[in-house]
């Protein structure tokens, strides 16, 4: 995803991209941040130690050169080649953090509530409250938005799924870990619940006209499997 976004740099550059976009003025609130389209994050969501931006700081005004740097190029410019309506789909969504700013985004640019479709899918119990949670601190309509708590691979049913880590608490856990995956090998120790498990075809029947703008995956290695779809 990153080389595209290169390649596509090199056709317009950032600035060019982010004039599409109307930024959000104001600052930066105790116990939250706000990035440049005004997308808030809690603390309660960030892994422990995370530093957010002092109370009263001017929200930044572009995308920060940082490890999210081509993400964000590349959704954005997929909201502006959007056509008359605007979907993304976030498999393996945490909070949702990329949803909430996908909607954000998409409304910058002009498309109503009802042209954009938000589809999240989490699997981990306490991470899909908190997705349905920040979406809405987000202004997300529950009309824009569907929610799947499951897990996603090439296969209908149930299975086990890792939701701690060895050397943490749950509640430790569900906040500084955000690799849950299914219980397929690995991480020994590692304690893990029964969890629902759809396919990329359970969630495409929800989407009119099947026309996806956007996916944003990450399933801990069983993202091939979902995609690919066959079993």
């Amino acid at each position: 995803m990153g080389f595209h976004a290169k390649l596509r740099l090199n056709q317009n550059s950032d600035s060019e991209l982010l004039a599409h976009f109307v930024g959000f003025s104001g600052t930066q609130e105790y116990g939250r941040t706000k990035d440049f389209l005004g997308t808030i994050e809690l603390e309660e969501y960030l892994p422990t130690g995370v530093t957010l931006p002092k109370e009263g700081v001017s929200t930044p005004n572009s995308i920060e050169i940082d490890e999210e740097y081509f993400e964000w190029i590349d959704l954005l410019e997929s909201v502006t080649l959007a056509k008359e309506s605007f979907t993304f789909i976030e498999l393996g969504a945490g909070y949702g953090r990329w949803s909430a700013r996908a909607y954000k985004a998409a409304r910058k640019f002009g498309f109503r509530p009802q042209d954009i479709k938000i589809l999240t899918i989490e699997a981990e119990p306490k991470h899909s409250e908190w997705c349905l949670k920040h979406l809405q601190l987000n202004d997300v309509p529950e009309s824009s938005h569907l929610h799947f708590q499951a897990a996603i691979s090439n296969y209908k049913g149930a299975s086990q799924f890792f939701v701690q880590s060895p050397n943490l608490t749950r509640a430790e856990s569900e906040k500084n870990w955000y690799g849950q995956a299914l219980a397929n090998s690995g991480w020994e120790g590692a304690m893990t619940e029964r969890v629902n498990v759809i396919t990329l075809s359970d969630i495409l029947e929800n989407i009119p006209g099947k026309v996806i703008d956007l996916i944003d995956s990450d399933l801990q290695g069983e993202d091939f499997k979902a995609i690919s779809m066959n079993p």
